[in-house]
């Protein structure tokens, strides 16, 4: 699977990082948290789907590695692991003004274990007193989520938006001008930034608006009215819309922050999504329009 496949690169750099004799340890700290991190980002998704899961922490070098027909571990001890991981990393990565964009840094080791330890924390205190491995310490897990996120506002390395709409999507690249940011995953229309090798969408995304993505209108339907009620609740709910742009009206606002509507320009080539009432099996999603031509 690509998380395997990942965490095999991971546990290659560990244990050639371990044999260096040409760079000095603390140069060679930096990397071996990198590789730590991925590991530790990897195991999580594994974690999410399966559980426990063979913990892997030294490369396969051959196919009698006894390692390959490894037993499940346990989901405790998978946890721990990557607990252990991301603290190494949160203590050794450079600070995110230092590092390459899209290479984890200290808030990013942190706001990892912000996610692991919440996750672990509301799963073990949803299973206590069942007959589930663990259920008993939620309250250590969720501590150290809320220490993680404490040392995070207090190093003062990100803000929020004040304008989810009108700012949030308007930065092409990114970068450390989105101070929303703490990890990402760099990508992009073709050759951005005079870099191909991280593209990661259909060609059609850049050519006009990419309606090969979209939102379908159950997940619209999510977003609450603005008595906090869902659609299938609210008195405010339109329950025979006759206009496509009718699913806006008394909502959450960052619906129509996120979703074009009737008539708005996308972000190349003068394209209108929807010029008039559609079926809405998928919805136009308008993180890459250009705000200047709405």
């Amino acid at each position: 699977s690509t998380p395997y496949k990942s965490i095999y690169y991971s546990n290659t750099i560990l244990y050639q990082a371990s044999k260096c004799q040409t760079s000095s340890e603390e140069n060679l700290k930096k990397y071996v948290a990198e590789a730590k991190f991925y590991r530790a980002a990897n195991y999580f998704t594994l974690m999410k789907k399966y559980g426990g899961v063979p913990l892997l922490l030294t490369p396969t070098l051959s196919t009698k590695d006894t390692t390959i027909t490894k037993d499940r571990a346990t989901r405790l001890q998978v946890m721990e692991q990557i607990l252990s991981d991301l603290e190494y990393a949160r203590d050794n990565l450079p600070g995110i003004d230092e590092v390459t964009w899209g290479h984890p840094s200290v808030s990013a080791a942190q706001g990892m274990i912000v996610r692991v330890c919440l996750y672990q924390g509301t799963y073990d205190k949803f299973h206590a007193g069942t007959n589930r491995e663990t259920g008993e310490d939620y309250k250590r897990w969720l501590n150290l989520a809320i220490d993680a996120a404490e040392d995070m506002i207090e190093d003062q390395e990100h803000d929020l938006f004040s304008s989810y709409g009108n700012t949030l999507f308007r930065f092409g690249g990114e970068g450390r001008q989105n101070r929303e940011n703490i990890w990402v995953k760099v990508y992009g229309p073709y050759n951005f930034g005079g870099d191909a090798s991280g593209v990661n969408y259909n060609n059609d995304l850049f050519g006009k608006f990419g309606n090969t993505r979209g939102l379908t209108r159950n997940i619209a339907d999510l977003y609450l009215y603005k008595d906090g009620l869902p659609r299938s609740k609210s008195a405010y709910a339109k329950k025979q819309e006759t206009s496509y742009d009718d699913m806006f009206v008394d909502r959450d606002p960052r619906l129509e922050q996120i979703l074009f509507k009737l008539g708005q320009m996308s972000y190349r080539e003068g394209h209108v999504p929807f010029t008039t009432n559609r079926s809405t099996f998928s919805l136009g999603v308008k993180k890459y329009y250009d705000h200047a031509e709405n």
